[in-house]
């Protein structure tokens, strides 16, 4: 036998052997995270789910189960919303439906798919970092994400779709860089309609959309594959997917409504009057009857409080340190609030405000820190 025909059977095996540990991997990162997370929920028995928690993903899931439509998301009778996007308050209106709205069961089920969610994206991690910086350190990361309980805290005691973000975001990086591979149509499809689910789960998501349809398309490009058929398939099943809510809220509203979440309107609960920054539920609708009642008819668009008082804030940033880069970031600072209260303000709180403000508030705020601890 030649070498070559002596190599390639080893190499086969080998290949064979690695794909059998990383089954193992998998198997264990995905029995253990969910164990540890799904043990704390029956430890803290979290499925005893007291009312003062159903915030807006709970009540307009209540609305649903019950017959009342897309709507009311604080707990009292405010009409049809747009408030935020309408995929997990539709799965968890289907297990109120199915096992009972908010019996004991229901709770745990909910709390169950979170943990499994929770466990698959261990897998999701590693998966991805072994493509990109390493199987090593996915490893680490990996089993970071299961153990720590830093991470138990949002499949265990929050019903909201955080852990379900964190797993389509893994799972979309991993897609986009097998569409980068390949380039073939199924799975340009398959990325085009993963994003168009995680629109109407997480509209903050959409902010790496463009990224991520840009490299797929550059490297088949660079590669000489052709991508424009697949870029264009792509774009057209995922506003397939979003359309018919915006249908909807066009319908319901009278006119454009885009996908929405609630990041404007808890960032302005978060800049008050000689705010710390860490936000007063005092004044969230789901808290205050008198602020619910001030909801109308998109879900709740409410008038910001005292605006230039943020300038007080900003001002008080700024003479920590008399410095001018720390004067500009406390100004755009300003700038950022008084985008916020036009968000609020003007029902304008959609998915690309929110990328755009997320984005700079989070790069002012960690340069203002900077500066602050230097």
């Amino acid at each position: 036998m030649t070498t070559v025909g002596m190599t390639l059977p080893r190499q086969d095996l080998a290949a064979r052997s690695e794909a059998a540990s990383y089954r193992v991997l998998y198997a264990l990162l995905f029995t253990i995270g969910f164990a540890l997370r799904f043990g704390m929920v029956l430890w803290r028995k979290s499925y005893f789910f007291p009312p003062a928690w159903i915030f807006e993903n709970l009540s307009i899931a209540t609305n649903l189960a019950t017959g009342h439509g897309f709507s009311s998301p604080f707990n009292i009778d405010t009409g049809p919303s747009a408030w935020i996007a309408p995929a997990y308050p539709f799965f968890l209106a289907t297990v109120f439906k199915i096992f009972g709205l908010y019996s004991a069961v229901s709770m745990r089920v909910i709390f169950g798919i979170q943990c499994m969610m929770a466990g698959g994206t261990g897998i999701a991690i590693h998966a991805l970092a072994k493509r990109t910086v390493g199987a090593g350190i996915g490893w680490w990361a990996a089993w970071i994400w299961t153990l720590s309980p830093f991470f138990f805290r949002w499949p265990t005691t929050w019903i909201w779709d955080f852990t379900v973000s964190a797993l389509l975001m893994a799972v979309l990086l991993i897609l986009t860089l097998d569409v980068a591979e390949s380039g073939s149509t199924k799975l340009w499809l398959g990325l085009g309609g993963l994003w168009g689910l995680a629109a109407l789960t997480n509209p903050a998501l959409i902010s790496v959309l463009p990224f991520t349809m840009a490299y797929a398309a550059y490297v088949n490009r660079r590669a000489g594959r052709k991508w424009l058929r697949g870029l264009s398939l792509a774009s057209v099943l995922f506003a397939a997917m979003i359309t018919p809510w915006l249908i909807r809220n066009e319908m319901v509203f009278g006119h454009f409504v885009f996908l929405r979440g609630n990041y404007w309107f808890e960032f302005h609960l978060g800049n008050y009057h000689y705010s710390n920054g860490m936000g007063f539920s005092g004044k969230h609708p789901t808290q205050n009857s008198r602020f619910a009642v001030r909801a109308r008819v998109s879900g709740g668009i409410f008038e910001p409080d005292h605006p230039s008082r943020v300038v007080v804030l900003g001002r008080h940033s700024a003479n920590l340190r008399k410095r001018p880069l720390v004067e500009a970031v406390a100004v755009l600072a300003v700038v950022l609030r008084g985008l916020a209260g036009f968000a609020v303000r003007a029902d304008a709180a959609t998915a690309w405000m929110d990328t755009i403000g997320g984005a700079a508030l989070h790069l002012s705020g960690a340069v203002l820190s900077f500066l602050l601890h230097e």
